[in-house]
């Protein structure tokens, strides 16, 4: 069970950061991870990796891309950096994260009641 939430974090982690990048090609990623993560006993906890990492690297990116807006406006005087208003993408990232929460809190509570 533990394995399968980690690789599903991993392809979680890889699924986010090309949807930043590449935008609806991710789901040439997205698909095949997805089904992988629904087969077998322990679809709980890898789909819970999946959200969990999906979720995690899209705001991780994003927060990183705002601080080098920050870091640039700050130090170099003359130079201006606007950002976005990314409050949108970080709502989607923290739905990604409580999904994931969830799934994986229901599939230990089924493994525990040996229902999985």
């Amino acid at each position: 069970m533990r394995t399968n939430w980690l690789l599903g974090l991993v392809l979680g982690i890889f699924i986010g950061g090309f949807a930043l990048e590449a935008g609806v090609l991710a789901l040439l990623l997205a698909v095949p991870a997805l089904v992988w993560a629904l087969r077998g006993r322990t679809w709980a906890a890898a789909l819970s990796g999946l959200f969990v990492g999906a979720g995690a690297s899209c705001a991780g990116l994003i927060g990183l891309a705002q601080m080098q807006c920050v870091n640039v406006s700050g130090r170099n005087f003359g130079s201006f950096c606007t950002p976005p208003d990314l409050t949108p993408y970080l709502v989607v990232a923290a739905v990604l994260i409580a999904i994931g929460a969830a799934v994986g809190f229901l599939g230990i509570r089924g493994s525990i009641r040996g229902q999985t």
